[in-house]
């Protein structure tokens, strides 16, 4: 039985939006991956403020941020049976607030996957897959503390999108005007002279590609900390294994943090699951193209991503050291190049280029991991209302067939400490191998047990 109640429900339309507008997407707006993203925001009322996010301030702020991003407000529909527009249907972008029975307080001030109950979200996962955007406040008992929940779909907003949302929502609550977005799709549009060009599915993959992702409640969704000092430990540790290599020397200016972190994961994932030693695995990790596509201004509201993919086979993966897993993906990155808008989408719509973006080559088979990774975007780490920072914010991942992990912001905040979270999907039969792997239990701290996950997939 749910602990709470609705108490607000309202429907948002942007002014000046006539009902029949139309809004084409971009090339670059149909990704391959879950649609469906669900976004938490928490924060504590620890000044014990009576006035608290009150319910008039946060809505007059998100109808202000409406206005500016109007795309908000309208409904996917499908067209010539390849293709998605946006269309003004009136409806507008959905609001609700609830309020819980519980103190914020009893939850698990960590915030780990196993604390995000459905009633938390912003949608359930069942929703139709033509709304755009939607939030739900939570507000816990004794003016404790909310939990705003963002829905969004992934062919209109990507992560750096929604953040741009959110800040914009912040500062008008907070009384300030935000710069406003720069919407122009049409800039990541091929010109129609080069239309003939744009790959595009047949209507049967195109179906398959929008259909909600497939609940798999055979996995569970479990989160670790990585503290600052097991970060520089990790890192180092990875620069040790490879560090007689004479080949590796110069790579090791460009060896990050990140790059260790994911072949820490991407090889505990695969030892865990006992796969054989000749299958291929790949890890597939999204790049965010403003710092990529020297035309493209960094204000851009719309989908600018792809990804780059590093496959071997499982006995390579397992057997060199970790160092040479994080060059492999750092050299990946690197062959990333520098590009203008134009050629871009040109190279991601030739011949079966392995893009994100390229909508006739499918996932790829042997997918282990796939990485969403927002810890370098500075915007994650302040999101104030005007009622103090955030204490977490948690991107919730989808139960579907395919592995996400989602690298989010430090831990603590309010320490100052860098620090990160990550959330990745194991097979529950793969739990206890995959929390005790030894490089898992060396660098860090598993914040979903076995039996809170138990107990909370008992609750969906």
């Amino acid at each position: 039985m749910s602990s709470a109640h609705n108490t607000v429900e309202l429907w948002i339309k942007p002014e000046g939006v006539s009902d029949d507008t139309i809004y084409q997407l971009s090339d670059a707006d149909y990704v391959h991956g879950p649609k469906q993203l669900q976004t938490l925001v928490v924060y504590y009322n620890s000044e014990q403020r009576a006035d608290f996010m009150p319910t008039d301030r946060l809505v007059a702020g998100l109808r202000k941020t409406i206005d500016q991003y109007p795309i908000l407000a309208g409904r996917l529909k499908v067209v010539n049976d390849v293709d998605y527009e946006v269309h003004m249907t009136g409806e507008g972008v959905l609001y609700q607030e609830t309020q819980s029975k519980h103190d914020i307080a009893s939850f698990d001030p960590n915030w780990p996957n196993s604390s995000m109950l459905p009633e938390l979200l912003a949608l359930p996962w069942s929703t139709d897959t033509d709304i755009i955007f939607a939030l739900r406040v939570t507000r816990f008992a004794n003016n404790s503390g909310v939990i705003l929940a963002g829905y969004s779909h992934h062919n209109v907003i990507d992560g750096l999108g929604f953040l741009m949302v959110g800040h914009a929502w912040a500062a008008f609550t907070r009384g300030e005007t935000p710069p406003p977005p720069l919407h122009d799709r049409e800039l990541l549009r091929l010109p129609p002279e080069l239309r003939h060009m744009v790959k595009k599915p047949s209507p049967e993959m195109f179906k398959l590609q929008s259909m909600p992702a497939v609940e798999d409640h055979s996995k569970w969704a479990v989160m670790l900390e990585m503290n600052a000092e097991n970060l520089t430990r990790l890192k180092t540790a990875a620069i040790e294994s490879v560090r007689s290599k004479e080949e590796s020397k110069e790579e090791k200016a460009w060896f990050s943090t990140s790059d260790a972190v994911i072949a820490m994961l991407w090889r505990a994932l695969v030892r865990s699951s006992r796969m054989k030693p000749h299958e291929r695995v790949n890890v597939v990790t999204g790049i965010n193209m403003r710092g990529y596509l020297t035309d493209l201004p960094a204000n851009y509201f719309g989908n600018a991503i792809d990804a780059v993919i590093v496959s071997t086979t499982v006995g390579e993966l397992i057997a060199q050291p970790l160092g040479e897993i994080a060059l492999m993906q750092r050299r990946a990155l690197l062959a990333t190049k520098q590009r203008t808008r134009e050629e871009w989408l040109r190279w991601a719509n030739s011949g079966n280029a392995l893009s994100a973006i390229n909508r006739c080559i499918p996932m790829q088979p042997g997918t282990s991991i796939g990485i969403s990774d927002l810890t370098k975007a500075s915007a994650v780490v302040n999101l104030d209302f005007g009622y103090g920072n955030m204490a977490a914010l948690r991107r919730i991942a989808h139960p579907a067939k395919i592995t996400n992990a989602f690298f989010e912001i430090p831990p603590c905040p309010k320490t100052g400490k860098r620090g990160i979270v990550v959330s990745a999907m194991v097979k529950k039969e793969d739990y206890d191998r995959f929390v005790n792997d030894y490089e898992i239990a060396a660098y860090t701290r598993v914040l979903d047990t076995k039996h809170a996950l138990a107990e909370f997939a008992a609750k969906l």
